[in-house]
């Protein structure tokens, strides 16, 4: 089977560790009770953009992060790696930004204090870009498994508690259809003797469907809307960015 073929690099896993040590400062904010919430993830999601900017020098190349050798060789049977590439870059470059402009609106307007949705968007941040730089299928469903922790927890957190906990069970529910559709998409491939690596791999009918069903899933495309919050509905272009880019990547 294909493997990552261009030098090793640590740059990729920089933007996702940041945004994830973003969020455990936060976290460490709450607990010191230090109020100045927006100026902490400001600084994550700033530092973040700096080390996205660092892997278009020179000329965007290619880059790879072998982070784990462990690979379930009877399901995917290829590492935990990231590599990226420029559609790849550009999805997690507006991703950071559509996360550090929030954070930079609270600073300039404070207002009620936004810890646990700072918090929370630096880590779906974080699970964003790495399913943009997911080098493969293992990549990909453990990064989709880093967003929904998030993601439900922020879904928990809204509105009444009815509404809620009926949102993030649909949540649970439908992300964990879509991830199994991922794995049967992988299983397809490997009956194919094809690459893992999505930039190698030439995916089969079955595969493709299955990948396709994957996306409607997580997109929360009708009729399998039920999960989405309620912002989404009312109001999607606030927030439809980092709900769908996760499928997208």
């Amino acid at each position: 089977m294909a493997q990552l073929q261009t030098p090793m690099s640590i740059l990729p896993l920089l933007p996702i560790l940041i945004l994830l040590g973003g969020a455990f400062a936060v976290l460490l904010c709450r607990i010191a009770r230090f109020m100045h919430y927006d100026a902490v993830a400001s600084a994550a999601a700033l530092l973040a953009l700096a080390a996205i900017a660092l892997l278009a020098v020179p000329d965007l190349p290619v880059r790879e992060t072998l982070i784990s050798s462990w690979q379930p060789t009877s399901v995917f049977g290829t590492p935990v790696a990231l590599r990226v590439d420029r559609v790849g870059w550009l999805i997690a470059l507006v991703a950071i930004l559509a996360c550090g402009a929030t954070a930079l609106a609270g600073v300039a307007y404070p207002g009620q204090r936004r810890f646990a949705p700072r918090a929370l968007a630096l880590g779906t941040t974080a699970g964003l870009v790495a399913a943009a730089f997911s080098a493969n299928v293992l990549t990909s469903a453990l990064a989709w498994g880093l967003f929904d922790a998030f993601f439900v927890i922020a879904v928990l957190m809204h509105g009444d508690e009815s509404s809620a906990g009926r949102r993030a069970a649909f949540t649970v529910g439908f992300n964990i259809a879509a991830t199994l559709c991922l794995w049967i998409a992988a299983l397809a491939i490997n009956q194919e003797n094809e690459s893992q690596y999505w930039h190698l791999t030439h995916l089969s009918e079955q595969a493709s469907q299955f990948l396709a069903l994957a996306a409607v899933l997580r997109l929360g495309l009708y009729p399998f809307s039920q999960w989405l919050p309620a912002e989404r509905e009312d109001a999607p272009g606030r927030v439809v960015l980092l709900y769908v880019l996760p499928p997208l990547a």
